[in-house]
């Protein structure tokens, strides 16, 4: 079994826009959510690759639990520790020209 520890879990979202400019509004063609961090990058791998795992660290609050839910439904085994401080969440803007910037929230203390 392998078993990954994360210490800094996030609810990864991308957002798929045409263009980005700083100052101006941007429409979202499409977003999705995946449960993000390096452990649990590395627990989705393993399992894809038919490994038996077990991921675990810290969630806390909404986010921490929408994580659980979103491992839980693609049937990756977690054994969280829940804290008090809220999940953090890691966004990726996608634009067409192939060009991406992210906005990491800080992660809880």
């Amino acid at each position: 079994m392998i078993t990954t520890v994360t210490l800094n879990v996030a609810v990864d979202k991308a957002y798929v826009v045409e263009s980005f400019d700083v100052g101006h509004v941007s429409r979202v063609q499409k977003c999705t959510n995946t449960p993000g961090g390096k452990g649990l990058n590395v627990a989705k791998v393993a399992k894809l690759c038919g490994e038996e795992v077990l991921a675990t660290g810290f969630v806390g609050g909404h986010a921490g639990a929408y994580v659980e839910d979103m491992l839980d439904k693609i049937q990756v085994p977690n054994d969280f520790v829940h804290t008090a401080s809220e999940t953090r969440s890691c966004i990726n803007i996608l634009a067409a020209d192939g060009s991406s910037t992210e906005f990491l929230e800080p992660g809880p203390r």
